[in-house]
């Protein structure tokens, strides 16, 4: 499953025909890198992966056991951040580094998904029609 854009809530009130309805949560975006982390039962979580779809070496510590147990498979979101390094040319320096782990990164989750309850869009969409 890939990441999916973020979409910006001023932008999409300006257009002509804005088609947001319904309930969406809003979070904040801050400037970091967005990660996808996977879990399942017994096998715990995997390394981060960027939103480019790329193995995070210096996220390898990060182990998210500790504050979410898997109970079913899911995929984590969440936007990576560290609190000595606000600027994102920064932050991804320091990321990008391939053998020096970076110590005190933030994860602010943003979504949690249940993979054996969330059906492809396509599939949704299949059953609306």
């Amino acid at each position: 499953m890939e990441m999916q854009k973020c979409l910006h809530l001023s932008d999409a009130l300006e257009k002509k025909t804005c088609k947001i309805a319904g309930e969406y949560r809003v979070t904040e975006k801050l400037d970091g890198w967005w990660i996808r982390m996977e879990a399942a039962p017994g096998r715990g979580w995997t390394s981060p992966i960027s939103s480019a779809n790329r193995h995070i070496p210096s996220l390898d510590f990060v182990n998210l056991t500790e504050v979410i147990v898997p109970v079913e498979q899911m995929i984590v979101i969440a936007e990576a951040t560290h609190p000595d390094f606000p600027e994102f040319s920064d932050l991804n320096g320091r990321l990008n580094r391939k053998y020096d782990k970076l110590d005190g990164v933030v994860l602010n989750i943003h979504d949690i998904i249940y993979t054996n309850r969330s059906k492809p869009a396509y599939e949704r969409l299949l059953a609306v029609a």
